[in-house]
């Protein structure tokens, strides 16, 4: 246990910003109420979706904090020793936990129970003020870190584009964007769920629901084309804004996720004129061959999920969304094969996709090492 209990829980207190300008008096207060918790290594000190009740100082070990992601859970940071978590859950409205935090090594925490923090940040409204910021722009990091084109930022980078984002509400019902309209900013749902709907003959169809942590609105920002379908909030909606110098800013500190990101949220389409047929290969399976009649010679040859990668290129899925279709139709495919195919139907002119803006392309373009050996070998 702490040695000395009482000067240890006023040092740990100090060590949070919001806390150091609190007086004496009032330290010694709260260091009485504080109370310690051991965890072993590998417990979950509290998980997502649980009420909040108490705020955690780190007095020794180390957690990692987590957020959902689908099935999966996706690591946001490590915290150590005089470190605190657990405060974003106390100051918004829902009092639920946003992260699951686990002992990486046996923990000694202090904790101070919901209605000593509160009665805290009452009597001193500047600290409030302080959490406050400090919970808004953490919440704002792990909701860019479940929006999976952001998952390969560095967490410098993902702190610094999450105090970029703007809050934006809509009520339901309302219009966020229309088809055909510029795009100058995209968004990530905070709250709420919005639908996605595209202009087919003489009425609007829905594509998709999208809800928290889910990034919309982006391809406009990274290629020459308008909103290529319309946002509307299905229930009240928060949203974080993001413009487009920004998503450009994150784009270029990406490197290969960057890329990935360009691509996954096109709308690719199959070109006009090209003939399919099947044939056994040698081991008797079926494949697709694809020609174009105008180009003799040229020809793409796909297997079983290539072909239903080639049946999804209609202009209404994104290359991610037939990813995670061709997932579920054939679960033993690489994680890598869906986008693989869409750029050699790309390249080879079988699939026709979206420009990117020139400032775009520019930013994804390798630099250093990498770009002097794509230079040696005469590539792009």
């Amino acid at each position: 246990m702490l040695s000395d209990p009482s000067q240890q829980r006023r040092r740990l207190l100090k060590s949070v910003p919001a806390f150091q300008g609190l007086p004496e008096p009032v330290l010694e207060q709260l260091a009485a109420r504080v109370v310690e918790e051991p965890y072993p290594q590998g417990a979950v000190v509290l998980d997502e979706g649980a009420a909040a009740d108490r705020l955690f100082l780190i007095a020794e070990g180390e957690v990692l904090v987590t957020t959902s992601n689908g099935s999966q859970h996706v690591p946001l940071c490590r915290l150590g020793e005089g470190e605190m978590f657990g405060e974003i859950g106390l100051l918004t409205p829902l009092k639920q936990r946003s992260a699951r935090v686990t002992a990486v090594r046996p923990l000694l925490l202090a904790t101070l129970a919901r209605r000593h923090f509160q009665a805290l940040l009452e009597s001193h409204p500047e600290a409030r003020a302080s959490l406050q910021a400090a919970a808004e722009q953490a919440l704002v990091a792990s909701l860019l870190r479940r929006a999976s084109p952001f998952r390969g930022l560095k967490p410098e980078a993902l702190q610094q584009l999450a105090a970029r984002l703007e809050a934006r509400t809509f009520p339901a019902g309302s219009t966020i964007f229309r088809e055909g309209d510029p795009g100058d900013v995209c968004y990530v749902v905070e709250s709420g769920r919005v639908e996605v709907r595209k202009q087919h003959a003489a009425a609007e169809r829905p594509l998709a629901a999208l809800g928290p942590g889910e990034i919309v609105g982006e391809a406009a920002l990274l290629t020459e084309t308008p909103r290529d379908a319309t946002l509307v909030a299905l229930e009240d909606v928060r949203l974080r804004a993001l413009r487009r110098d920004d998503l450009l800013a994150a784009v270029r500190s990406m490197g290969e996720h960057g890329r990935a990101l360009a691509q996954s949220r096109d709308r690719p389409s199959r070109a006009a004129r090209v003939v399919v047929s099947t044939r056994a290969t040698a081991d008797g399976a079926r494949v697709a061959v694809l020609q174009d009649p105008e180009r003799p010679g040229v020809y793409e040859q796909l297997s079983a999920a290539g072909s239903f990668v080639w049946e999804q290129l209609d202009g209404q899925h994104t290359v991610e969304q037939i990813q995670s279709a061709c997932r579920e139709r054939f679960p033993g495919a690489a994680a890598d094969e869906v986008p693989a195919v869409v750029a050699r139907l790309l390249d080879s002119g079988f699939a026709l996709g979206k420009e990117l803006r020139p400032d775009v392309h520019d930013a994804l373009r390798p630099r250093g090492l990498v770009a002097r050996l794509l230079r040696l070998f005469g590539l792009p």
